[in-house]
């Protein structure tokens, strides 16, 4: 199948007018066939309905046309407006849920709380979140 590779390109997802995610990337590569997008070196924001925001930075991403999920896993770096910061193996956006997962190596820390968990799970900007698998949180345990 054939590529085409844009330079300082944007993605964005919108529901219902309000603007779900953008993805922006040094450099996209789109698959003309299946219309997937792979990005390098990308920053972009999540944003749910109640105002919060998620910030996020990775040397690589992908985004799947048909079902319009995204896998971030490359160097994930993550900060919520919040305060929270994260740090995951890979940041997944499911669709269909409306959902962040930070997958493999997941830590969060917000506060005097932090996190490490196998899977961290959130569909408000990781203001609540479900940790799962070898879960272990602290709290007031001041900075890592």
């Amino acid at each position: 199948s054939t590529t085409m590779t844009y330079d300082d390109n944007t993605l964005k997802e919108e529901k219902d007018g309000r603007e779900i995610w953008e993805l922006s990337s040094e450099t996209m590569t789109v698959d003309t066939e299946t219309k997937n997008v792979e990005l390098t070196n990308l920053s972009g924001k999540f944003y749910d309905e109640d105002g919060r925001e998620v910030s996020l930075t990775a040397d690589h991403g992908t985004y799947e046309n048909e079902t319009k999920n995204i896998v971030i896993d490359s160097n994930v770096k993550v900060q919520t407006s919040d305060g929270a910061a994260l740090t995951c193996d890979k940041l997944l956006w499911t669709e269909a849920e409306t959902k962040l997962t930070a997958d493999g190596n997941a830590y969060i820390k917000h506060e005097d709380m932090q996190a490490t968990a196998d899977k961290i799970e959130s569909t408000n900007a990781f203001h609540h979140f479900k940790a799962m698998g070898h879960a272990h949180i602290v709290k007031g345990a001041g900075t890592k």
